[in-house]
């Protein structure tokens, strides 16, 4: 998988899945809800609409845009837009006057349009990384000179400062700014303050929970790490079987995590933020038994 987005009543999730397809899910129970078949390109990245009516896919070959209709998976006609080829990223936005989306091409310049035009060519360099955050009211760009642009009500891209060499970036819904760099993360406070540490693991992708107080990081080695405000890592879980380039929260809280192994795995912050003795003993109260006794040989 290349990326993920949920629908924000927690209906569903897209599921991008690389090949020219993306596939949709019941979030509750995984039940396969139907497949769009977008050619031979790859699917860069997906982003649900705010009403969980259709989501719209970025390819990495033209036409770039393409916007399915839950309904009947059936992707409507490209967009007239002669300029627009390959994108890089796309992101839906609550915008003050409505639903728009946000896409980048590998090129300068950002395309804003609705489901059935374009709106306008936005002035922008060309990007790293575009991220919307978890409420979608935020969008920001990463540019490939580490210019950090957020974009406002008025279309008028407001700095946020630069960040050369920064690969990924995240925004919260507070405004606050979290980067990925080769071998570490900042996250950026709205008191000013800026934590900053070292990863052992190569980070790729970041995303912000709702309240703005976890920040999930997805890993070139298939390592899930979570932090809390503080800095301090809350938890590292490594159970997929390839890279993760892509972290988001669903609207029920959990974190998922998209890996180039093919799934996209859920975990519950509550599990994730307990200690393991914690754990161990909420299992023996639930089981009537210690784990010694559980892993006792048995005859």
């Amino acid at each position: 998988l290349r990326s993920a987005s949920f629908d924000p009543a927690g209906r569903w999730v897209a599921l991008a899945r690389g090949a020219g397809a993306v596939s949709v899910r019941e979030l509750s129970r995984g039940a396969l809800l139907g497949e769009a078949r977008l050619g031979a390109a790859v699917v860069k990245r997906v982003a649900a609409s705010l009403d969980g009516q259709r989501f719209v896919a970025a390819t990495a070959a033209d036409p770039g845009v393409h916007s399915v209709t839950l309904a009947t998976m059936q992707a409507a006609p490209p967009l007239d837009i002669d300029e627009v080829l390959a994108l890089k990223r796309v992101v839906a936005w609550d915008s003050p006057y409505g639903e728009r989306f946000v896409a980048s091409p590998y090129r300068e310049g950002l395309y804003l349009f609705d489901d059935e035009r374009l709106e306008e060519l936005l002035p922008s360099p060309a990007l790293v990384d575009l991220s919307a955050s978890p409420d979608r009211r935020r969008v920001v760009g990463l540019g490939q000179n580490g210019e950090v642009r957020e974009r406002g009500g008025d279309r008028r891209r407001v700095p946020r400062g630069h960040q050369p060499f920064a690969l990924a970036v995240a925004i919260s819904n507070r405004g606050e700014l979290a980067f990925a760099f080769r071998d570490r993360v900042s996250w950026e406070q709205e008191d000013g303050t800026v934590r900053r540490w070292s990863m052992d693991l190569t980070p790729l992708d970041l995303a912000f929970d709702a309240a703005g107080g976890r920040l999930a990081v997805g890993t070139r080695e298939g390592a899930v790490a979570l932090y809390a405000r503080s800095g301090q890592l809350v938890a590292l879980v490594d159970d997929a079987h390839d890279r993760v380039p892509w972290v988001g929260f669903a609207p029920d809280g959990r974190l998922g995590a998209a890996s180039w192994d093919g799934s996209l795995r859920f975990y519950a912050l509550g599990v994730l933020e307990r200690s393991p003795e914690a754990l161990v003993a909420a299992a023996e109260r639930a089981w009537g038994l210690t784990l010694a006794e559980v892993l006792r040989p048995r005859d």
